[in-house]
């Protein structure tokens, strides 16, 4: 193959790498239903525009903008259908939303990422002035938007997860910063013996009475709201954490899990399920989460040598990881130690989750 063959591959592989409107686009799409309005029949732009309150002639242009990357494809009268890929995004299959909905204040930071590069530092509080819990807490319409993601993405990710890991038969399982309780849920389904603390802020616990009402637990779980930062419930079986230290910095995450060492016994053990880069469902978008972490709030996702030291640094030892189709799970149980030294807080911390 010669200088003159290569070119145009190169040319073509750069220009996917370079192009951010088709994200921008698909997650546009997501959020006004386009997708869903379109199915898998063919659909008339016109009488789409029309049933979803958009310009006609904008949503033909983007339509076949997603049509030249395989999302949609065109018929021999101009209608549109879902191609298999473009399927993906239906909402039936509930994922998509909560980790592709448009979310300008994301983009906002995004703007600033050079920030992030030059000093290791979270781009969104250098562009918002504050950092993304505190700044959530201050906008109730787009922290319900947030928490409506996060539910979607939790359930999501449970659905072929939660059985992959041995829960106790009997006992207490605390969910540490739960929020809405769906994790926990989830669990107390595997182990109808199993009494579980929900253990989060007040104003992340705000929907937790109702869901536990609705589903029929609410005589198993105990709402307890508390900082994870000043300390957690004590003496449970067993402590989950579900998609919230890779939010941290290590420093930060040293903390939350130096307050769970202190609130485990010899024989409780802490469950975390997250991401450990280069192992079991690891994927392109969890190399790209990482570096959105760094830029939103200077967290991250993490390896296995990474996660071992950060539990090394509570007093607390890895045990097993266990891979599932969504994230791993990951048992570690107190160290040889007399636990993690005390770290007094030194600013005060604000957090919303979903």
């Amino acid at each position: 193959m010669t200088d003159d063959d290569i070119l145009p591959v190169a040319l073509t592989n750069a220009s996917t790498l370079l192009d951010y409107w088709t994200p921008l686009l698909a997650r546009l799409c997501i959020e006004e239903g386009v997708f869903d309005a379109y199915g898998t029949t063919w659909r008339r732009d016109d009488d789409v525009a029309r049933a979803l309150g958009v310009n006609p002639g904008v949503l033909g242009r983007m339509v076949r903008a997603l049509s030249s990357r395989d999302v949609f494809e065109e018929n021999a009268d101009g209608d549109h259908r879902l191609t298999e890929l473009g399927q993906a995004f239906l909402s039936a299959h509930g994922f998509p939303k909560g980790v592709a909905g448009f979310k300008p204040w994301d983009l906002h930071a995004w703007a600033e990422a050079r920030h992030t590069l030059l000093t290791g530092e979270a781009a969104f509080r250098h562009h918002y002035g504050t950092d993304y819990f505190t700044w959530m807490s201050g906008h109730d319409e787009i922290f319900a938007e947030f928490s409506e993601d996060m539910k979607l993405r939790t359930l999501g990710l449970l659905a072929s997860g939660i059985s992959a890991y041995p829960w106790p038969s009997a006992g207490t399982v605390v969910d540490v910063g739960g929020g809405s309780g769906y994790l926990l849920s989830a669990v107390l389904g595997e182990r109808p013996d199993l009494k579980g603390i929900l253990f989060d802020l007040p104003a992340a616990l705000a929907d937790a009475e109702g869901y536990y009402d609705g589903c029929g637990l609410s005589d198993r779980v105990t709402i307890t709201p508390g900082d994870f930062f000043d300390g957690v419930p004590a003496g449970a079986e067993i402590y989950v954490m579900a998609s919230v230290l890779h939010d941290w910095s290590d420093d930060d995450a040293t903390r939350i899990l130096g307050t769970c060492r202190k609130a485990m016994t010899p024989s409780s053990a802490l469950v975390v399920y997250e991401t450990v880069l280069g192992e079991g469902p690891t994927s392109p978008l969890s190399f790209g989460l990482d570096v959105h972490l760094a830029v939103l709030l200077k967290g991250r996702e993490r390896t296995r040598s990474e996660w071992n030291a950060l539990f090394r640094s509570a007093d607390l030892r890895l045990t097993q990881v266990i891979n599932t189709p969504g994230l791993s799970w990951m048992e570690v149980v107190p160290g040889e130690g007399e636990g993690p030294p005390s770290r007094a807080s030194s600013h005060a911390v604000t957090r919303r989750r979903g």
